[in-house]
């Protein structure tokens, strides 16, 4: 339903700016988490997002941050100008602490930013957990990867807190300081050559500690809904296929992926390479244009939609549903401008 939900927004603001177009205005809008040329100094907009959790997120560091340091290749892929290196997600670029922090300060991989009481009564309503290092994917595969498995690790993690054991223990030890941030960074670095990119073996072998505790947990829970076990599905083939190197697959599917061959391909139509464009300031501008491309949701015409046109990827998860036509949204009590928002939404749906 979150696929489809996004979806809709998309086709909304599709809609929108075809009819400004009507009237002579032109409007570009493009899901890009940082302002095109990708350096440590970007300015960059987070893709928030919240999930309603039965304990405080302040009770959950131990078990979140190594899923969170090694769960970056479910974000949208860039190459950074600062050093040429590829990544998984842009947004881990920007992001300062383990935990804590703010979402224009200090940002966390772990995140206790607006971590106020959703609800009246949190002990019996629930607690939000904000995210702010996930990115704005175009590939539905990544957008499922990226928040369902999410969703599924906060729920098992509450369950069975002492499932995951993992070092270094949160202690006054300077060593240790950081250790899941400075990870993240580098586990955020793709292994690039000419023609793929390989995620480094780590991840794999923690996101699969992961993965076991969502099977423990969905075994445990035989009623739990359908898309549990669709999203551990799609999970676990995701790592056989990383680990398995199957670039052919990854590359139409997941965004670092899809990007990496299209703009290797631009390349060699350029007759340049990636080495090329370290030095070549045209080259750069050009590619971040095509990024800028691949980005937009506000026409037909961009390079994402015209791959799936030409079935050059395989990313959808679900089918697709026009606005309005979403399953109904489950709104909980809460006390923030969400719930009157929801309302209205709701309300005035026909009013589109």
């Amino acid at each position: 339903s979150l696929v489809q939900m996004r979806n809709s927004g998309e086709m909304i603001l599709k809609m929108a700016c075809q009819r400004l177009a009507m009237k002579g205005t032109s409007l570009f809008l493009a899901n890009c988490n940082h302002s095109g040329i990708l350096s440590k100094n970007s300015p960059t907009w987070g893709t928030h997002g919240n999930i309603l959790i039965e304990v405080p997120p302040q009770q959950l560091p131990h078990q979140m941050l190594p899923f969170l340091a090694s769960h970056s290749y479910t974000g949208s892929g860039g190459r950074t100008v600062d050093t040429g290196q590829w990544v998984g997600s842009t947004r881990f670029l920007f992001l300062e602490s383990e935990q804590g922090g703010a979402t224009t300060t200090g940002r966390a991989l772990h995140s206790y930013a607006r971590n106020e009481h959703l609800t009246r009564d949190p002990v019996a309503n629930g607690y939000r957990y904000h995210t702010l290092w996930q990115d704005a994917c175009r590939s539905h595969f990544s957008q499922l990867l990226q928040s369902g498995i999410t969703a599924l690790v906060l729920k098992a993690v509450i369950d069975n807190p002492d499932g995951i054991r993992l070092l270094p223990e949160r202690s006054g030890d300077s060593k240790f300081h950081k250790f899941w941030l400075q990870a993240a960074r580098t586990m955020n670095v793709l292994i690039s050559d000419e023609d793929s990119l390989h995620v480094d073996s780590y991840v794999i072998e923690l996101q699969r500690l992961y993965l076991q505790l969502i099977d423990q947990y969905i075994a445990k829970y035989p009623d739990s809904p359908e898309w549990t076990r669709q999203v551990a599905a799609i999970w676990e083939t995701t790592l056989n296929k990383m680990e398995q190197g199957d670039i052919d697959w990854l590359s139409v599917r997941l965004d670092p992926w899809i990007k990496h061959r299209q703009y290797t391909e631009f390349l060699k139509m350029r007759g340049a390479s990636w080495a090329d464009e370290i030095s070549d300031q045209y080259l750069t501008c050009e590619l971040t244009a095509l990024n800028q491309s691949y980005h937009n949701v506000s026409s037909e015409n961009s390079l994402f939609d015209y791959m799936e046109e030409r079935e050059r990827i395989k990313h959808r998860v679900t089918d697709l549903v026009t606005p309005g036509e979403e399953a109904e949204s489950f709104v909980p009590e809460v006390h923030t401008r969400a719930k009157t928002r929801a309302r209205l939404l709701k309300q005035f749906q026909e009013s589109r």
